[in-house]
């Protein structure tokens, strides 16, 4: 894996190394896959497959730590107008 734009999230980088992997085909768009392209090639990273496997695993901590997030806050009192409270 790539240590391009690492210093700025380490403490987040999940990093999986040795792990069989398994081909995954999807279709993207030609404009997509020209942006990744370029991005890939600026950032220094060896090949597209690793940027996408870093930008998916990067993707994946972001929605994780934001599902954690929001399973810990307690609901905002805008967000309970409406429902009625009932005791068990």
């Amino acid at each position: 894996m790539s240590n391009a734009g690492n210093a700025a999230r380490d403490d987040v980088m999940i990093v999986i190394t040795g792990s069989p992997k398994k081909v995954v085909s999807i279709k993207l768009d030609v404009d997509l896959i020209n942006e990744i392209d370029r991005v890939w090639q600026r950032l220094g990273y060896s090949s597209r497959s690793e940027f996408i496997r870093e930008a998916i695993l990067y993707y994946l901590q972001h929605v994780t730590l934001l599902n954690q997030q929001l399973s810990l806050s307690p609901p905002k009192a805008e967000d309970k107008e409406g429902v009625e409270e009932t005791a068990e």
